[in-house]
């Protein structure tokens, strides 16, 4: 099951978008999985079950749910055949031996080189925007976001964090708007510092990607070292060494959540 904590209500609702994502061209469109089908194999999780919720964090209560499909029939149709055979097959195969090794835990993520960081986030952004583009209640991830990969950039204040946990579930995301501030003040951002901002978590087997975007200035991003890695970050970003005691986890939702809390921000003034 995928869990979508209540984004904000001004965001528009996913709707069939009449160019390509990749580079605004009319086509020919091809099928993009949004996870690949090497990698389903590899762990094994194609007849995994999609079966979006969205979830109020605030009071904890579903708010709506979405019937499920299996992950191998999971893809989104509006890639242009020029975009899905280049760039995004190019930046496929150079992923490939790295992400293999790093969701089986094979390759520890404080080995990465930094080319192979910024290989990871420019890949795992790809695929956070594919997620979010096939399934999401809101477009959260802005287009532009996905089109800079395509320019081998990836956007401002856009961070990505990774930790490699050990679950009996291979496979699970959740995308968020929720952040914490961790000033003096401890209040939590209005929802006009969040705008714009996202959080997406991903899980493929041990591994837990993290994207996060926050575009105001005033703060800055700031993680829990005891639940995050900072793996790529295009600004300044300050980590927490506060170790936070939570009851064992009882599922990869557990897990995921806890991800998301663990990336906050802290005021810059």
């Amino acid at each position: 099951m995928n869990i979508y904590p209540y984004h904000q209500k001004d965001k528009i609702i996913n709707s069939e978008i009449k160019e390509c994502m990749g580079c605004s061209g009319k086509g020919p469109f091809t099928k993009e999985h949004v996870i690949p089908q090497w990698l389903q194999k590899y762990l094994n999780i194609e007849h995994e079950i999609v079966a979006p919720i969205m979830l109020d964090n605030k009071h904890d209560q579903i708010l709506k749910s979405r019937g499920g499909t299996p992950l191998k029939s999971f893809y989104r149709k509006k890639i242009c055949a020029k975009c899905n055979n280049g760039w995004m097959s190019q930046l496929e195969n150079a992923v490939t031996p790295l992400l293999s090794t790093l969701v089986t835990g094979k390759k520890a993520l404080d080995a990465l080189t930094t080319e192979e960081r910024y290989i990871f986030s420019k890949w795992s952004l790809k695929t956070i925007f594919m997620l979010n583009a096939a399934s999401a209640y809101y477009n959260i991830i802005p287009i532009e976001h996905f089109r800079s990969l395509r320019k081998n950039i990836i956007p401002a204040f856009v961070h990505t964090y990774a930790k490699q946990l050990t679950c009996r579930e291979k496979f699970g995301w959740c995308e968020s708007g929720a952040w914490a501030d961790i000033s003096e003040s401890g209040q939590p951002p209005s929802s006009i510092d969040t705008l714009g901002s996202y959080k997406v978590i991903l899980q493929l087997g041990k591994l837990f990607i993290s994207v996060a975007y926050w575009p105001n200035e005033q703060y800055r991003q700031s993680y829990l070292e005891d639940w995050q890695e900072l793996i790529y970050a295009s600004d300044m970003a300050c980590s927490d060494n506060t170790i936070v005691n939570y009851d064992p986890p009882v599922s990869n939702i557990d897990l995921l959540r806890r991800a998301s809390f663990a990336i906050m921000v802290i005021r810059t003034e």
